[in-house]
């Protein structure tokens, strides 16, 4: 079976998943929620993105990876990595923060051309936006 027929992310998609899931966790552990935040906006793109399909290939592997942690990942940790996956493969990916009032709550979502890219169900229209990187 050739990759491009393969059902579900690659095996290096989803090694670097865990490896972004892992460096996260232990960056905001160590250095604290802003510095980590500073530093992914920084976080300049590389090179000429791929088609579109990579792009979900790289959210898919994120989204697979992120359950089968041994912690449980939030929407700021599938966020963060997928940005800076995206980025790293040359893709204008922006990390999106978002806050509502009633129910308190907060969301964190990846945004490419404006649209939200690993938000399937759209629950990121229910948050009112504070700040995109």
């Amino acid at each position: 079976m050739n990759p491009e027929q393969q059902k579900g992310p690659r095996a290096w998609d989803l090694a670097a998943a865990a490896a972004g899931l892992t460096i996260f966790r232990l960056a905001r552990l160590i250095f604290g929620l802003p510095r980590v935040y500073a530093t992914v906006a920084r976080w300049r793109v590389n090179g000429r993105p791929g088609d579109n399909s990579r792009a979900e290939q790289l959210v898919s592997a994120v989204e697979h990876a992120a359950p089968r942690m041994p912690w449980r990942c939030v929407c700021m940790d599938r966020s963060v990595v997928e940005t800076v996956l995206l980025r790293r493969e040359g893709f204008h990916a922006q990390l999106a923060l978002g806050g509502r009032l009633f129910p308190l709550g907060f969301h964190a979502w990846v945004q490419m051309d404006g649209k939200a890219v690993n938000e399937p169900g759209g629950e990121h229209l229910s948050y009112s936006v504070m700040d995109v990187i």
